[in-house]
């Protein structure tokens, strides 16, 4: 038994706390000895003792290569904070209210799909849920069909749900087992999911046996780093999404660099191109949603809450923004409030000069539609737009079926494979790292998705934390009052504040 607890610990102590703090080493090492010495002491028949023996010698061979990483000097990007499910003193990952990092890490080299289980003998439905639409969806299936067409007895069921109902579908169906095995969802609701419980399967013991934690790596670090909380991976990151700003070229030649450039093309637009039949609008998005105003409060240095998760909404900056966007739709008169479905059907109508939407819009427009995509104006010198930067996951379902077998179809959609196919067909900004270095690969995909990495490096994390889902219905609110009534911003904003505050103070799990 001496022999099973020193060659255990030799393994099991080096590779999740590669990059550790001190305290969280000793917090970790703590835990794994006594997990370890449990685990060795009750492998008493063979049987159990030859499966162990197997695990060790798998992950041997890992430990190998990553010794010879850390004499080089190599760095393990954020491998502490999803390596060991057992440690929950680390604080949750995504705050918002700083710029998406831009840390350089070593990229893992990309290798072709095998399952790393036996297929199943007999055909097993893995049900996945997901709010794509256009050219993101069709490659999704597209990717899919290629997976069973490769392991026909594992057969996968994409079911489009909107988004509008998706999340309440999940929190009402999973925790009573009768949802999806799989599901694809923005990452700024697991601390939510979490506290509530019975919805999403820590992946850290299936990166251990099926996949393995090197692998993350393949990916843009903050799209890891989203999917993170209190030190435990939920899900695998397939996309990430920043707003942008779309001008039509039949009514604008060039994109506004300043917000008051854009003002005065808006109008412009609207004053040359209107007509008895068609009116010609100069911007259009649904400018009464907090999702979508972010750009313009984190532009003038607002943010939504402190360190600690306390709404920090009522302030100068934030009521600064929303007097700028008031102007927009009552001094300027070049914001209609019109939502985002509107917003497409006029574009593709030729009758909007700008919209503010993300990545998933590429897929709406129309063949025909000549178009171009610019990173956001500045609001003032030196002030740009800053959105919300979101990690689209695809998260294990507490009540999938068999989680193995829909653990390797989690596997095929952030593989190399479909990563190609939906960047290429599904014009989607995939969270694997090495597609933009493949200047081949960047020819085939549409060049407008490289403003969209450029916008991301100024986006700002969306914060994961629980009481993120108490600010968003105030803030709304707080915005149409004021946009498109006649609130003063701050009053608004005090109101919001009193409510969130409020609502978080019931939650009970800070």
């Amino acid at each position: 038994m001496t022999r099973w607890l020193t060659r255990l610990a030799a393994i099991w102590l080096v590779v999740p706390i590669l990059a550790c703090s001190p305290v969280e080493e000793a917090a970790q090492r703590e835990t794994q000895l006594k997990k370890l010495a449990t685990e060795a002491v009750g492998a008493v028949d063979s049987q159990r003792l030859d499966k162990l023996e197997e695990q060790v010698s798998r992950v041997e061979k890992k430990v190998d290569g990553l010794a010879q990483r850390i004499e080089s000097g190599a760095v393990v990007a954020h491998a502490p904070a999803v390596a060991n499910e057992e440690t929950q003193d680390v604080e949750p990952a995504v705050e918002e209210g700083t710029p998406a990092t831009q840390e350089v890490v070593e990229a893992v080299e990309e290798t072709p799909f095998e399952l790393t289980i036996d297929p199943p003998t007999e055909k097993t439905t893995v049900v996945l849920w997901h709010a794509y639409r256009g050219a993101e969806k069709e490659a999704l299936e597209k990717s899919l069909q290629e997976f069973t067409a490769r392991f026909p007895t594992i057969l996968v069921d994409p079911q489009e749900v909107p988004f509008s109902a998706l999340r309440d579908k999940i929190v009402v169906t999973v925790p009573r087992g009768n949802g999806p095995d799989l599901f694809v969802f923005a990452h700024n609701v697991v601390g939510d999911w979490v506290l509530k419980g019975d919805i999403l399967v820590p992946l850290g013991k299936y990166l251990e046996e099926f996949d393995d934690y090197e692998t993350l790596k393949r990916f843009i670090p903050d799209t890891v780093l989203a999917l993170v909380y209190e030190g435990t991976v939920y899900g695998l990151p397939l996309a990430f999404k920043s707003h942008a700003l779309f001008y039509n070229k039949k009514l604008v030649l060039t994109p506004p660099r300043t917000v008051e450039e854009m003002v005065k093309m808006a109008q412009e637009a609207q004053k040359k191109y209107s007509t008895e039949e068609d009116t010609v609008y100069g911007l259009v998005y649904d400018a009464g949603l907090f999702y979508n105003h972010a750009l313009w409060a984190h532009a003038y240095g607002a943010r939504v809450m402190d360190d600690k998760g306390n709404p920090d909404l009522a302030t100068p900056a934030m009521a600064s923004s929303l007097e700028l966007v008031r102007s927009f739709a009552q001094k300027y008169q070049i914001l209609p409030a019109f939502d985002d479905a509107m917003a497409t059907f006029l574009f593709n109508s030729n009758q909007v000069a700008f919209v503010i939407k993300g990545p998933w819009f590429l897929g709406e427009i129309e063949d025909g539609v000549d178009y171009g995509v610019a990173v956001l104006p500045e609001v003032e010198p030196g002030k740009p737009g800053m959105p919300f930067l979101g990690s689209d996951g695809v998260f294990l379902s507490n009540c999938a079926k068999d989680k193995d077998v829909a653990f390797q179809v989690m596997r095929w959609l952030v593989s190399k494979e479909c990563a190609t196919t939906r960047f290429v067909d599904g014009k989607q900004l995939v969270a694997n790292r090495w597609i933009y270095d493949d200047e081949q690969l960047n020819a085939q995909g549409d060049p407008t998705m490289e403003v969209f990495r450029r916008q991301a490096e100024s986006a700002v994390l969306m914060s994961s934390r629980p009481e993120m889902q108490a600010v968003w219905t105030p803030t709304n609110n707080a915005i149409k009052k004021v946009v498109y009534g006649d609130v003063e911003p701050m009053t608004a904003l005090k109101e919001a504040q009193s409510k969130v505050e409020s609502d978080v103070s019931k939650m009970g799990n800070r």
